[in-house]
């Protein structure tokens, strides 16, 4: 069995000017919950502010400098890389 490590992503105040930006404000409420980003691997990344999971299952090699709007409690947040 696997180990899943989770971690807490860093929350921005704002969000940059520049860069990837991923929000979810124009979907339907049920798939906002959803994380951005599902697959098998062994990291999980959640909100910095509200612990609401935003990047599921993930690879290092996934990872990315990508700013992600909670969609539960609106705060920017960035992995730490």
């Amino acid at each position: 069995m696997e180990h899943i490590f989770t971690f807490k992503m860093m929350v921005l105040r704002t969000r940059p000017d520049k860069g990837l930006f991923f929000s979810k404000d124009n979907l339907s409420q049920s798939m906002k919950m959803e994380p951005f980003i599902s697959g098998k691997g062994f990291m999980n990344y959640n909100c910095g502010q509200c612990g609401h999971s935003m990047l599921k299952s993930i690879n290092r090699i996934q990872i990315t400098d990508a700013v992600y709007k909670c969609p539960k409690c609106s705060s920017f947040n960035q992995v730490k890389v």
